[in-house]
């Protein structure tokens, strides 16, 4: 028993004032000044000492606070541990339980504010301001007051945000929707210059066959009219046959 206590005082007194209080054999950290208990806290009975001493020195001196502790029976000071973490793991489960339930019904009232903000924001009740309402004589209530007018402050700029989120997604489909007109817009573009680019070439034909003409005209033109004068007589001929193109040449 008396090595225990050794062992617990020398653990507290290695410890400065503020610092960090390290459990080597379980290598859990402990915070001197708050001692957050865990539920893997070590059954060594020593170091459930220390841990005590921390819980109820917090900040205050550690060699004063472990003098002032009844250490007259180390079983009771064992059970008192014990109960201390066991009324710790209830108080953890009881937060984490009310952390749920705080989560489902915010999930719950983001889900009645996405389907249909507008109509919650105009069904929502005008809240009475801060300075008309009553104030509670339960300290639980007083406290838990602020964060349910906060919550209710931020009920409608929620409901505004995901109002602003729908648009978005409304000016991102329009924007889909341009990028595919202009992609439209482009193969016909496309196509067209495929067009003009065809008709240029056309029109150069026909510009060569004018200038040929012309040159004809000017260096021989009775050849050149005798030539349109036997090509006219020839088209009013659909049957006409090379042996009569030679006749009429040689008249």
């Amino acid at each position: 028993m008396e090595d225990h206590f050794d062992a617990a005082i020398e653990s507290i007194v290695s410890i400065d004032k503020g610092a960090d209080a390290y459990c080597k054999q379980c290598d859990l950290l402990q915070k001197s000044n708050d001692a957050e208990v865990y539920e893997s806290i070590c059954d060594t009975t020593a170091y459930k000492v220390v841990l005590k001493c921390l819980i109820a020195s917090a900040s205050a001196d550690k060699e004063e606070a472990f003098e002032s502790l009844d250490l007259t029976s180390l079983s009771e000071l064992d059970s008192e541990c014990e109960e201390f973490v066991e009324s710790m793991t209830e108080s953890r489960q009881e937060y984490f339980e009310k952390r749920r339930d705080e989560q489902e019904d915010l999930a719950a009232l983001i889900n009645r504010v996405h389907l249909s903000p507008q109509s919650y924001v105009e069904s929502t009740p005008k809240r009475v301001p801060r300075s008309r309402q009553v104030t509670p004589l339960h300290s639980n209530v007083q406290s838990a007051a602020p964060s349910v007018c906060e919550l209710d402050d931020n009920i409608p700029r929620m409901a505004a945000k995901i109002i602003t989120l729908e648009r978005m997604s409304e000016l991102e489909a329009e924007v889909e929707s341009l990028k595919s007109e202009k992609e439209q817009s482009r193969m016909r573009i496309t196509e067209l210059e495929h067009e003009v680019t065809t008709l240029k070439t056309q029109n150069n034909a026909l510009f060569a066959e004018v200038e040929s003409h012309k040159t004809k005209l000017t260096s021989a033109p009775g050849v050149y009219l005798f030539d349109i004068e036997y090509e006219s007589s020839n088209a009013s001929k659909p049957s006409a046959t090379p042996n009569d193109a030679k006749d009429k040449l040689t008249f």
